[in-house]
């Protein structure tokens, strides 16, 4: 990159968001793994198909993760794959994080729900209703990340800024 280039500060913005949601990811993944493996879990039962299909989804999980690293190195080089890459993991984040968003809402108002919230238990200090809105509101917090990079990606000056042939190989390249 020429001295008179700057990387544009949404590319560095965007990449730091998306190191945190896949550091936040590794964490998930590596809690998964121990309780799958690990622990003697009655929520995970000792049935092979099920520990093969938890495992299955860790696996996609891992390389999701993987994908998301890399797109992160391409970020800051400046690499036109990672702005295409960023554009099918924002695709990715928009769909599946407003869907889990659409569920809690679905969820909250299922009539049982409702009754719970009615008629709280004194064992759960909290209405259900109210966590699953606070969910329904987190992930719709993910969705619109997904579509801020959408939306950003294809914005003319950062599509410019990844076509231009000043994409950084190494910190110590010469040039």
């Amino acid at each position: 990159m020429s001295s008179t280039q700057q990387r544009p500060a949404g590319v560095t913005l965007a990449a730091a968001v998306l190191s945190l949601m896949t550091l936040f990811g590794a964490v998930c993944l590596l809690s998964a793994v121990f309780a799958l493996f690990l622990t003697r879990n009655p929520i995970v039962p000792r049935i092979a198909a099920v520990r093969a299909g938890i495992a299955g989804f860790d696996l996609v999980l891992l390389l999701f993760l993987l994908w998301c690293a890399w797109t992160i190195v391409g970020l800051f080089r400046l690499r036109p794959a990672a702005r295409l890459s960023m554009l099918a993991i924002g695709a990715i984040d928009l769909v599946v994080f407003a869907a889990f968003a659409g569920l809690m809402l679905l969820a909250r108002a299922n009539p049982m729900v409702a009754g719970m919230d009615a008629h709280p238990n004194p064992a759960i200090p909290f209405p259900i209703g109210a966590l699953l809105l606070l969910f329904a509101l987190l992930y719709a917090l993910f969705a619109f990340v997904g579509l801020w990079w959408l939306v950003y990606f294809n914005l003319r000056p950062v599509r410019v800024a990844f076509s231009t042939p000043h994409a950084i190989d190494t910190p110590n390249s010469a040039g």
